[in-house]
């Protein structure tokens, strides 16, 4: 008898617990509901672009909304006519592990309530927007985002230094905004980091030697800023990199030697800054290059020898320095290139008939040089 007694308590409890279960998940759902409707309501919902089924039907049902286990886990309502703020109940949806409200009208400020989605996992992306004000530091609370892209909005105000607590970070887009002040050096601490993408912005002061702690990245853009210094040569360790462009700053000093390391290197821009010195020989050993871009600098000395090694080298601009010596030896072997930049510098010796060799070439500009003779007929 006791034993069917304790058997009938134990059923129960299973029974009660599951009750209870079944309501927690309830009162989760109807809870993520509300926030999609605050979002809803705030956001011009009746003008959505695609609003099927909101505020009607199951809200797995509701365009863009994604349910799992009862909770709303992917919120992907992207060139949408999503308008005006983001609303702070977007911090309640707190199982989200994707959120994507790009290439939108919205405006505002970025809610600090966004830092309490802690499961973000895939994606952030608010870009192509007209959200304004500063990036909020609780976005550095979520530690589980993979790529946060905020590119080509208002933004303004600092990068704050919480955004090196996202270990798990591989893409960071905060390009085409007004942001300011220095690049925080707790961005080397995103070790899996492969683009970092902060080009067209009003960032200054030097470029952090932490940066070469990212050993896996490919991508560094960080063009059309007023960063300053040298360039540092721990950038060099970076073995992956296959883009680096660093034009149109005030950085000055010399290209480091080490520059030869980077075997993986595609394109290389420091166009339109103070670089001085002479272009390195070690630049020979970027046999991968297709683009060299050290147009509007101050480099003198002779064009190296070994770029004559750069044989899949597309696109070749060294204008407006005061580079001295010649150079058609070395450029009429590069026999895919299609773009030549070397006018404004102290170029001197004749243009060999060699160039016309060079199928490819579209663009050959030479002005404003000491050449001898007259230009070959072969490449008129």
């Amino acid at each position: 008898m006791r034993s069917t007694l304790l058997k009938s308590i134990i059923v129960l409890v299973i029974l009660f617990n599951g009750m209870n279960n079944v309501a927690s998940a309830q009162d989760d759902l109807q809870s993520d509901s509300l926030a999609l409707v605050a979002i809803y309501n705030a956001m011009g919902g009746d003008t959505w672009t695609d609003n099927t089924n909101w505020l009607t039907g199951s809200v797995a049902s509701w365009k863009g909304v994604d349910v799992e286990n009862g909770r709303v886990t992917r919120l992907e309502l992207h060139t949408n006519n999503l308008q005006d703020s983001i609303p702070a109940e977007i911090g309640n949806l707190t199982s989200l592990t994707y959120l994507l409200m790009g290439n939108n009208p919205i405006s505002g400020p970025i809610p600090p309530e966004i830092g309490a989605l802690t499961n973000l996992m895939t994606y952030l992306g608010l870009y192509m927007t007209d959200i304004s004000g500063s990036i909020p530091s609780e976005i550095g609370e979520l530690l589980n985002l993979e790529k946060l892209q905020m590119n080509s909005c208002k933004l303004s105000g600092t990068i704050p230094a919480e955004l090196g607590n996202l270990i798990n970070l591989s893409s960071l887009y905060l390009s085409t905004n007004k942001l300011t002040g220095i690049i925080p050096k707790e961005i080397g601490n995103l070790t899996n980091l492969k683009g970092l993408f902060l080009y067209n912005n009003h960032v200054e002061g030097s470029i952090p030697a932490e940066l070469g702690n990212l050993s896996k990245l490919e991508n560094l853009y960080l063009s059309d800023n007023l960063l300053s210094g040298s360039i540092p040569q721990e950038l060099c360790n970076l073995n992956n990199m296959s883009i680096l462009s660093l034009f149109n700053n005030n950085l000055n000093g010399t290209i480091p030697n080490e520059i030869g390391k980077l075997a993986a290197l595609t394109s290389l821009n420091f166009g339109k800054n103070q670089l001085s010195g002479s272009i390195p020989e070690s630049i020979g050993n970027l046999l991968n290059l297709t683009d060299l871009s050290l147009y509007d600098n101050k480099f003198i000395g002779t064009v190296p020898d070994t770029i004559t090694n750069l044989i899949n080298l597309k696109s070749l601009s060294i204008s407006n320095n005061q580079l001295s010596g010649t150079v058609f030896p070395q450029i009429s072997n590069l026999l895919n290139l299609e773009y030549v930049y070397i006018n404004n510098n102290k170029l001197s010796g004749i243009i060999p008939t060699e160039i016309g060799n060079i199928n490819n070439l579209q663009i050959l500009i030479i002005g404003r040089n000491n050449f001898e003779g007259a230009v070959p007929q072969e490449i008129n």
